[in-house]
Protein backbone atom coordinates (compact mmCIF):
# COMPACT_ATOMS: atom_id res chain seq x y z
CA UNK A 1 0.00 0.00 0.00
CA UNK A 2 1.16 3.48 -1.15
CA UNK A 3 2.19 5.34 2.13
CA UNK A 4 -0.38 8.56 2.75
CA UNK A 5 0.43 11.90 1.83
CA UNK A 6 -2.29 13.54 3.29
CA UNK A 7 -1.64 17.17 6.04
CA UNK A 8 -1.39 16.62 9.23
CA UNK A 9 -4.12 16.19 11.40
CA UNK A 10 -3.37 18.51 13.82
CA UNK A 11 -5.42 21.70 14.11
CA UNK A 12 -4.18 25.04 11.93
CA UNK A 13 -5.04 28.19 14.85
CA UNK A 14 -4.89 31.63 12.94
CA UNK A 15 -4.15 34.43 14.72
CA UNK A 16 -6.65 36.77 16.64
CA UNK A 17 -6.36 39.92 18.52
CA UNK A 18 -7.21 38.36 21.75
CA UNK A 19 -5.12 35.12 21.12
CA UNK A 20 -1.64 35.34 23.71
CA UNK A 21 1.62 34.85 21.97
CA UNK A 22 2.05 31.25 23.19
CA UNK A 23 -0.54 29.05 24.40
CA UNK A 24 -0.34 27.68 27.83
CA UNK A 25 1.76 26.25 29.65
CA UNK A 26 4.11 28.14 27.53
CA UNK A 27 5.40 31.60 28.02
CA UNK A 28 8.23 33.57 27.33
CA UNK A 29 9.79 32.18 31.07
CA UNK A 30 9.78 28.66 29.24
CA UNK A 31 12.28 29.58 26.25
CA UNK A 32 15.47 27.57 26.47
CA UNK A 33 17.10 28.66 23.34
CA UNK A 34 16.86 31.26 20.76
CA UNK A 35 19.27 31.47 17.78
CA UNK A 36 19.34 32.79 14.66
CA UNK A 37 16.63 31.34 12.93
CA UNK A 38 14.46 30.35 15.81
CA UNK A 39 13.18 30.32 19.72
CA UNK A 40 12.81 27.26 21.59
CA UNK A 41 10.34 26.66 24.77
CA UNK A 42 10.09 23.64 26.72
CA UNK A 43 7.63 22.83 29.69
CA UNK A 44 7.26 19.11 31.37
CA UNK A 45 5.52 17.75 28.31
CA UNK A 46 5.49 19.90 25.96
CA UNK A 47 7.94 21.57 22.75
CA UNK A 48 7.42 24.10 21.11
CA UNK A 49 9.68 26.09 18.68
CA UNK A 50 8.70 29.10 16.51
CA UNK A 51 10.15 31.41 14.10
CA UNK A 52 11.48 35.09 14.50
CA UNK A 53 8.96 37.93 14.31
CA UNK A 54 10.90 40.69 12.02
CA UNK A 55 12.20 42.36 15.06
CA UNK A 56 13.85 39.88 16.96
CA UNK A 57 16.36 39.32 13.26
CA UNK A 58 19.88 39.00 14.21
CA UNK A 59 21.22 42.58 13.59
CA UNK A 60 25.00 44.34 13.12
CA UNK A 61 26.17 46.89 15.47
CA UNK A 62 24.50 49.72 13.37
CA UNK A 63 21.29 47.65 13.76
CA UNK A 64 20.87 46.44 10.20
CA UNK A 65 19.52 42.96 9.67
CA UNK A 66 22.25 41.04 9.12
CA UNK A 67 20.32 37.29 9.03
CA UNK A 68 16.77 36.70 7.70
CA UNK A 69 15.95 33.34 7.87
CA UNK A 70 15.70 30.87 4.76
CA UNK A 71 12.00 29.39 4.50
CA UNK A 72 11.46 30.33 8.01
CA UNK A 73 7.29 29.53 7.96
CA UNK A 74 8.03 26.93 5.35
CA UNK A 75 10.18 24.68 7.14
CA UNK A 76 7.95 24.61 10.35
CA UNK A 77 4.59 24.10 7.67
CA UNK A 78 6.96 20.93 6.33
CA UNK A 79 7.95 19.60 9.93
CA UNK A 80 4.60 19.44 10.81
CA UNK A 81 3.26 17.04 7.50
CA UNK A 82 6.78 14.94 7.66
CA UNK A 83 6.09 14.09 11.40
CA UNK A 84 2.87 13.18 10.71
CA UNK A 85 3.26 11.68 7.53
CA UNK A 86 6.23 9.19 9.22
CA UNK A 87 4.11 8.61 12.43
CA UNK A 88 1.46 7.37 10.45
CA UNK A 89 4.04 5.42 8.26
CA UNK A 90 6.58 3.76 9.64
CA UNK A 91 7.67 2.80 13.14
CA UNK A 92 10.07 5.17 13.91
CA UNK A 93 10.34 7.30 17.13
CA UNK A 94 9.20 10.58 16.04
CA UNK A 95 7.59 13.22 18.29
CA UNK A 96 3.72 13.21 18.15
CA UNK A 97 2.38 17.16 16.78
CA UNK A 98 -0.26 18.67 19.36
CA UNK A 99 -0.80 21.92 17.16
CA UNK A 100 1.04 24.52 14.56
CA UNK A 101 -0.45 27.83 14.52
CA UNK A 102 0.54 31.52 13.63
CA UNK A 103 1.23 33.64 16.45
CA UNK A 104 1.99 37.46 16.67
CA UNK A 105 3.75 37.02 12.97
CA UNK A 106 5.55 33.90 14.17
CA UNK A 107 4.88 30.47 12.90
CA UNK A 108 4.60 27.68 15.53
CA UNK A 109 5.23 24.46 16.08
CA UNK A 110 4.35 22.52 19.24
CA UNK A 111 5.15 18.59 19.75
CA UNK A 112 5.03 16.06 22.10
CA UNK A 113 8.66 16.36 24.30
CA UNK A 114 10.64 13.67 24.14
CA UNK A 115 13.06 11.77 26.45
CA UNK A 116 16.21 10.83 26.29
CA UNK A 117 20.06 12.66 25.98
CA UNK A 118 21.61 13.76 22.63
CA UNK A 119 23.67 11.29 20.78
CA UNK A 120 26.44 13.92 21.21
CA UNK A 121 26.29 13.09 24.88
CA UNK A 122 27.15 9.38 24.64
CA UNK A 123 30.89 8.21 25.25
CA UNK A 124 32.84 7.45 21.54
CA UNK A 125 32.68 3.84 21.85
CA UNK A 126 28.68 3.69 22.74
CA UNK A 127 27.79 5.16 19.64
CA UNK A 128 28.21 2.57 16.72
CA UNK A 129 25.42 0.98 18.64
CA UNK A 130 22.84 3.88 17.99
CA UNK A 131 24.31 4.64 14.65
CA UNK A 132 23.52 0.44 13.90
CA UNK A 133 19.60 1.49 14.39
CA UNK A 134 19.75 5.01 12.36
CA UNK A 135 20.75 3.49 9.78
CA UNK A 136 18.21 0.84 9.72
CA UNK A 137 15.79 3.44 10.16
CA UNK A 138 17.43 5.81 7.19
CA UNK A 139 16.44 2.17 5.28
CA UNK A 140 13.29 2.65 6.08
CA UNK A 141 12.87 6.13 4.98
CA UNK A 142 13.63 5.40 1.83
CA UNK A 143 11.26 2.49 1.72
CA UNK A 144 8.92 5.00 1.23
CA UNK A 145 8.37 6.16 -2.38
CA UNK A 146 6.73 8.90 -4.28
CA UNK A 147 6.96 10.55 -7.90
CA UNK A 148 6.34 13.99 -6.43
CA UNK A 149 9.27 16.12 -4.93
CA UNK A 150 9.38 17.59 -1.84
CA UNK A 151 7.17 17.45 1.30
CA UNK A 152 4.33 15.28 2.21
CA UNK A 153 2.30 18.39 1.23
CA UNK A 154 3.71 19.49 -1.66
CA UNK A 155 6.26 21.88 -0.04
CA UNK A 156 9.73 21.66 -1.51
CA UNK A 157 12.33 22.88 1.21
CA UNK A 158 15.60 21.83 -0.19
CA UNK A 159 18.28 20.92 2.84
CA UNK A 160 21.28 23.56 3.08
CA UNK A 161 23.65 21.26 1.37
CA UNK A 162 21.85 20.93 -1.79
CA UNK A 163 21.04 24.94 -2.19
CA UNK A 164 24.41 25.60 -1.43
CA UNK A 165 26.22 23.00 -3.56
CA UNK A 166 27.98 21.33 -0.78
CA UNK A 167 30.28 24.14 0.07
CA UNK A 168 28.24 26.20 3.15
CA UNK A 169 27.64 29.40 0.94
CA UNK A 170 23.99 29.17 -0.18
CA UNK A 171 22.91 30.35 -3.70
CA UNK A 172 20.04 32.82 -4.39
CA UNK A 173 17.57 33.29 -7.08
CA UNK A 174 16.47 30.55 -9.11
CA UNK A 175 19.51 28.34 -8.80
CA UNK A 176 18.54 27.51 -5.57
CA UNK A 177 15.92 25.17 -7.00
CA UNK A 178 17.23 21.71 -8.05
CA UNK A 179 16.65 21.49 -12.40
CA UNK A 180 19.00 18.41 -12.74
CA UNK A 181 17.69 15.12 -10.85
CA UNK A 182 17.36 11.57 -11.71
CA UNK A 183 14.58 9.96 -12.66
CA UNK A 184 11.51 8.87 -10.50
CA UNK A 185 10.21 7.66 -7.76
CA UNK A 186 12.21 9.96 -5.43
CA UNK A 187 12.46 8.48 -1.70
CA UNK A 188 11.67 9.89 1.70
CA UNK A 189 14.81 11.48 3.28
CA UNK A 190 14.89 13.17 6.55
CA UNK A 191 18.17 15.78 5.46
CA UNK A 192 19.07 17.02 8.47
CA UNK A 193 20.50 14.21 10.44
CA UNK A 194 23.60 14.85 13.32
CA UNK A 195 24.37 14.15 16.55
CA UNK A 196 22.17 17.09 18.11
CA UNK A 197 19.02 15.68 16.86
CA UNK A 198 19.34 12.04 17.96
CA UNK A 199 18.13 11.45 21.18
CA UNK A 200 18.87 7.88 23.19
CA UNK A 201 18.29 6.30 25.77
CA UNK A 202 21.89 6.08 27.64
CA UNK A 203 20.37 3.20 29.71
CA UNK A 204 19.38 1.13 27.17
CA UNK A 205 21.95 2.95 23.43
CA UNK A 206 18.29 2.56 22.12
CA UNK A 207 17.02 5.74 19.84
CA UNK A 208 13.98 7.34 21.53
CA UNK A 209 13.87 10.36 19.11
CA UNK A 210 14.88 11.68 15.40
CA UNK A 211 14.13 15.33 16.01
CA UNK A 212 14.00 18.09 13.14
CA UNK A 213 12.29 17.27 10.03
CA UNK A 214 12.16 20.91 8.46
CA UNK A 215 13.85 19.40 5.31
CA UNK A 216 12.55 16.40 5.23
CA UNK A 217 10.76 15.11 1.83
CA UNK A 218 11.16 13.24 -1.41
CA UNK A 219 14.14 13.59 -2.76
CA UNK A 220 16.82 11.29 -4.98
CA UNK A 221 18.43 8.86 -2.41
CA UNK A 222 21.88 10.71 -2.71
CA UNK A 223 20.39 14.18 -1.22
CA UNK A 224 20.02 12.43 2.57
CA UNK A 225 22.94 13.36 4.78
CA UNK A 226 25.59 10.83 4.04
CA UNK A 227 26.89 8.60 6.84
CA UNK A 228 30.12 10.88 7.59
CA UNK A 229 26.95 13.79 8.91
CA UNK A 230 25.41 11.75 11.53
CA UNK A 231 28.76 12.08 13.61
CA UNK A 232 29.18 15.36 13.05
CA UNK A 233 27.67 18.39 15.04
CA UNK A 234 25.22 21.02 13.69
CA UNK A 235 24.44 20.68 9.50
CA UNK A 236 25.98 18.91 7.15
CA UNK A 237 27.66 21.87 4.73
CA UNK A 238 30.90 21.81 3.53
CA UNK A 239 30.76 17.63 2.43
CA UNK A 240 30.60 16.26 -0.99
CA UNK A 241 27.46 14.45 -2.11
CA UNK A 242 27.54 10.66 -2.33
Amino acid sequence: MAPSTTTPTASLITTSPSKPRLPAPLSESTCIATTKERKYYRAPAVFLKRSLRPDEYQTGPDGATVHVPHLARERLMNEAAALDFVMRNTDLPVPRVWAYFESDGAYCLMTEAMPGVELSCLWEDQKPTVLAELAKHVATLKTLRSDRLGGPTGLVVPPVRLRSGGNGEELSGESETPTTLPSKPYVFCHNDLHQNNILVDPSTLKITAILDWEYAGFYPAWVECPAACYTRLGDCVGLEFQ
